[in-house]
């Protein structure tokens, strides 16, 4: 038995040794520990493009996981469609000692749809790879190789995909058939390197022990700071529609060709456009007119099918089944233009608020959306095509002050869209508050919001009274705050409006100490917030949204009490903004006016404690309170 356990133990022992360790956690250099919550261990990608038809990605990545917000790192996803096979999708888990936990394989794999919120029907699937790891630290490494018919895009290759993810070792190989090396943009990385053989050219890009990005308040995103490389074919042929995107005006020209033929109306739509207009002579009133049958008429839904998503539904099809996607509807509502002879040009842009710009120098498909652009004497009206209830030529912050391609019949030309300064983005409020004897306070408010600042509100008129007084409740955030009455007024134009009326109940407004009775002044104001000062920052800050508050509050308190003291005048005037308020009594009511204005824009990280100090002073200004003594039992 003695014998037996010696054996069964060195059986052991052996075993343990001829187990190969992988990635164990002892390995990472302790400096790129400091401050990840990931590392990437190995990320190799290779790009193979063998033919305008035929190209292959391989990517081989082994990741460390340290800490459970990191734990999506661990997950891997394959697109695929109709032009593309998945013909390799394994991995294997390993704990933080480097031992082998299990493999991953078929069973592991969920096949999905790609695209699942709003969609219609969408060609594009989604393999899915989503491991369940009882305990921290431990690696996961995948292999997965797709075959492609034809991509429309090359991936971009971003070294860093998060903030607090560190990199060991990462490595890019692009390698082409002779004269189809796409053109490339390195950005944050050293030179490539290009060597070639038997008429074929490739491109390696190498990096090692690269520390984590630590995320700060209001920094660039991790794609303006992670080392990457941007890719661009240099010819296309996708279905017979051949390109070159070498230039702007020949991204265009594809686009153009992709969507001529599309944008036919039955006769009868023709005839409803026509009589929509008929004696209109303002074309702008025209446009507002023809948009406004479009968005009582149609419904957005995501379709993405035919080539790659890309190509917009036929303009009848659309009027004929009500729906259609961002290309559907801008194509549809561009033919309804053209039937009451307007002009109007298909635009490309690359949407979202904190969306990273389009690279002005390096022509490419770089956009995610759809809008359009009517030219109309001096000015030019911008319409939203897939929000039902948009404020007609208000584009928001989700596509404003942005380049943007429009498609026109030259061929494609980069321009700008609108910027809504701070001037354009108010706010005024008057805010009539009386306080009893108690300190419970009664609240009627008028808040009067333009540009930008409707974009919180503007849905608010579409929902129904409980909806509206609940949201104003979440919005404003006041403790044992009741909303009695509310309303919503809209100004439907290029620059929308909305004045918000409510009747409100606060009790416990005001409070005491003896006889005296403090009263807040921010309650229904709008702060800007507090960051801590940092002199250790590292990135610049940006600020997307410049905007004017001009708040107004009379307040009257109750008899027996008189002011005892009042903030002192403040005045702030920097690069980042300004702000002002002063107070003063009159007999038993007080007024205090009170002014906020941002600016927008990016600014060196050696400027952000003066801007968190900026953002102090306000919120110290904010927080102050009247003083009042009794005077009377």
């Amino acid at each position: 038995m003695h014998t037996r356990m010696i054996l069964l133990f060195l059986f052991c022992v052996a075993s343990t040794h001829a187990q190969e360790l992988k990635y164990p956690l002892f390995t990472i250099d302790p400096a790129l520990k400091k401050d990840a919550a990931a590392v990437l261990r190995k990320y190799e990608f290779s790009l193979e493009i063998h033919s305008l038809h035929s190209e292959t990605i391989t990517t081989r990545k082994a990741v460390t996981i340290l800490k459970g917000d990191a734990a999506e790192m661990a997950n891997a996803m394959v697109i695929y469609n109709n032009w593309s096979d998945v013909e390799r999708f394994e991995g294997a888990i390993y704990d933080g000692s480097g031992r082998l936990i299990r493999k991953l394989g078929r069973k592991d794999i969920q096949d999905i749809s790609a695209i699942e919120n709003g969609i219609l029907y969408s060609e594009e699937r989604a393999q899915v790879i989503r491991p369940l790891v009882p305990a921290y630290p431990y690696t996961v490494e995948y292999e997965i190789r797709q075959s492609f018919r034809k991509m429309l895009a090359y991936p971009t290759w971003i070294v860093q995909p998060a903030f607090g993810v560190a990199v060991e070792s990462a490595t890019l190989r692009v390698d082409a058939a002779e004269g189809l090396l796409p053109r490339s943009r390195p950005m944050n990385l050293p030179q490539d390197i290009i060597t070639g053989g038997d008429g074929r050219k490739t491109i390696t890009w190498e990096m090692k022990n690269i520390p984590a990005l630590t995320e700060e308040p209001l920094c660039p995103p991790v794609t303006d700071l992670s080392p990457l490389v941007m890719f661009e074919p240099a010819e296309y042929d996708v279905k017979g529609y051949i390109g070159n995107f070498s230039s702007w005006k020949s991204l265009g020209a594809w686009h153009a060709a992709l969507n001529e033929g599309r944008g036919e109306l039955a006769p009868e739509t023709i005839t409803r456009v026509r009589s929509l207009v008929d004696g209109v002579d303002r074309i702008t009133e025209m446009v507002q007119r023809i948009y406004r049958y479009m968005q009582s008429t149609c419904r957005y839904v995501a379709v993405n099918t035919g080539i790659s998503g890309i190509q917009p539904e036929k303009a009848e099809t659309v009027a004929r089944l009500g729906y259609g996607d961002c290309k559907g509807l801008v194509n549809y509502t561009q033919a309804l233009l053209r039937a009451a002879g307007i002009p109007s040009f298909y635009t490309l842009v690359r949407a979202g608020r904190d969306a990273e710009p389009v690279q002005a120098d390096f022509p490419g498909d770089q956009f995610n959306h759809i809008i359009l652009c009517v030219p109309a004497g001096s000015d030019t009206i911008w319409l939203e095509c897939t929000s039902m209830r948009q404020p007609f030529g208000f584009l928001g912050n989700f596509t404003d002050d942005r380049a943007v391609l429009l498609v026109t019949p030259e061929g494609g030309k980069l321009t700008r869209t609108p910027v809504y300064p701070k001037t354009h983005n108010t706010c005024a409020r008057m805010i009539r508050t009386t306080v009893d004897s108690q300190g419970n306070a009664t609240v009627s408010l008028c808040s009067e919001y333009r540009g930008l600042q409707v974009e919180p509100v503007w849905e608010m008129k579409y929902q129904d009274v409980v909806e509206q007084k609940e949201s104003a409740k979440n919005r404003y955030k006041i403790p044992g705050v009741t909303f009695k009455n509310i309303t919503y007024d809209t100004i439907d134009q290029p620059l929308p409006g909305v004045t918000e009326r409510a009747e409100a109940t606060v009790p416990r407004f005001a409070s005491f100490t003896g006889n005296r009775m403090f009263l807040p002044l921010w309650l229904f104001m709008d702060s800007p917030g507090i960051y801590p000062k940092s002199d250790s920052r590292k990135f610049d800050f940006i600020r997307t949204f410049a905007y004017m508050d001009a708040d107004t509050l009379l307040m009257d308190y109750p008899a027996g009490y008189t002011v005892e003291s009042l903030p002192s005048p403040v005045s702030l005037d920097t690069r980042f903004g300004k702000y002002s308020m002063k107070a003063e009594s009159n007999g038993n009511s007080l007024k205090v006016i009170r002014r906020v204005e941002m600016e927008k824009g990016r600014f060196p990280a050696s400027e952000f404690s003066a801007f968190a100090e900026y953002l102090r002073q306000i919120s110290k200004a904010d927080k102050s309170k009247i003083v009042l003594i009794k005077t009377t039992p």
